[in-house]
């Protein structure tokens, strides 16, 4: 019987054999992480080293003193998870979204529900037979999160250091059981995220100096700049990207697999196990992992050049007699890099933000983040198009009088 002087690691172990004789999967987690203390690799494969063994939770617990407890959300534990996240430590109210969404739709059935630390909303519902669906970020509604096949909840009763509570039941089991999703919802659930463009796409023709067409050595160079034990949405996203780069290939597959191999979380076969459920043109693309890349510090253009080659400006052309022309003036690069690093020369850098996720932009107002719901950045975009046209028609127009007066002073 537990009171209130029971240890709490006693009490979360207790939880978690709990869970496991509902036949849910199981395991240790390190306070303040969604991580495992354990690993596919030395538990016979099984992600996160998840197990229904009593005897095996019991050793585990005695082992990782203090750990939390994770549960394997999607067909094996019979559930899954939609997260609604608070605006408090997440940025945005996933509970509102959520919220507003049941009333438009209408009330949830009673089930499982638990709440955070932070007070997000975790509400369970029951695994559709015959489903297959993954996690996802903001799809459902921004800051509403689904965790299914490949994903894991921080379960009742896990502590976060420094939180006044620990995860808590709103609706617990043994007085509720799994409901089904109602279908309004598990649409949403089932829908495949929309391929985000994370920059201005500039067609003028011609080589676009871009990423769309980089090799392998510049794609290795690209990821040196993303962490691999970066957080697991962003870990997803560059397995997504590389398989959409590479058409899902075995070459894109082994430098998928060698990038997340340097790091601590690696395991064998996890890369190729998701990436066998990629769908190409079904998720993320290529751009967001030059995105990540360009966060994290990456000069794309600069990376660009130097694995394809500068082109011959200018400065290098000659005169009909093959000697050099002096003062020549150098050739405009109007690469898409060159062209998107000088929008963002111009303000885009630091007013401007592509949430991939989302597949929206947000705009600086001065005060706060203005999601863009208009499609304000495609007028911004041919703004900034037009400015430069009337550029290179004035540049023309002076080279071509320039010429014409020198052509006049030798006649």
């Amino acid at each position: 019987m537990m009171t209130a002087q029971t240890p709490i690691k006693t009490i979360i172990m207790s939880a978690a054999l709990e869970y496991a004789a509902r036949g849910w999967h199981v395991f240790p987690v390190p306070p303040g992480k969604k991580e495992s203390h354990k690993s596919a690799k030395y538990s016979g494969g099984r992600a996160w080293g998840a197990t229904t063994d009593p005897d095996e939770i019991r050793r585990d617990w005695a082992t990782f003193q203090g750990a939390n407890v994770g549960i394997v959300t999607g067909a094996k534990s019979g559930f899954f998870v939609i997260e609604a996240d608070t605006v408090k430590g997440h940025g945005v109210d996933g509970i509102a979204n959520l919220s507003a969404l049941i009333e438009q739709h209408g009330a949830l059935p009673h089930t499982i529900e638990a709440l955070s630390p932070s007070g997000s909303w975790h509400v369970y519902f029951k695994w559709p037979d015959g489903a297959e669906f993954g996690n996802s970020a903001g799809m459902v509604a921004p800051g509403v999160d689904v965790r299914a096949e490949g994903g894991m909840v921080v379960g009742v009763p896990s502590v976060k250091p420094g939180a006044a509570v620990p995860y808590h039941w709103k609706n617990p089991p043994g007085l509720f059981d799994l409901a089904e999703c109602p279908d309004w919802l598990l649409r949403l659930c089932l829908k495949q995220p929309k391929k985000p463009v994370v920059g201005p796409t500039i067609d003028i023709g011609g080589s676009s100096g871009g990423f769309a067409d980089s090799g392998a050595d510049e794609v290795r160079e690209l990821l040196t700049y993303i962490p691999p034990d970066c957080g697991y949405d962003d870990w997803l996203a560059v397995l997504m990207g590389l398989h959409d780069k590479f058409a899902g290939s075995s070459a894109g597959l082994a430098i998928a697999d060698d990038w997340s191999a340097g790091g601590g979380k690696y395991v064998s076969g996890e890369v190729a196990q998701k990436w066998a459920g990629f769908k190409s043109g079904g998720g993320v693309g290529w751009g967001t992992v030059c995105e990540l890349a360009r966060q994290n510090g990456a000069n794309l253009a600069a990376i660009g050049q130097r694995h394809k080659g500068t082109t011959t400006g200018a400065r290098g052309a000659a005169t009909s007699d093959g000697a050099p022309r002096p003062n020549a003036e150098p050739d405009l690069d109007l690469s898409h890099d060159a062209l998107a690093q000088d929008m963002g020369a111009q303000g885009w850098d630091q007013d401007a933000r592509h949430v991939a996720l989302w597949g929206k932009w947000l705009f600086w107002s001065g005060t706060r983040w203005l999601r863009d719901d208009k499609l304000d950045h495609l007028t911004r975009t041919r703004a900034y198009l037009r400015t430069r046209a009337e550029e290179l028609v004035e540049r023309a127009e002076a080279k071509a009088a320039k010429i014409e007066a020198e052509e006049g002073e030798g006649s």
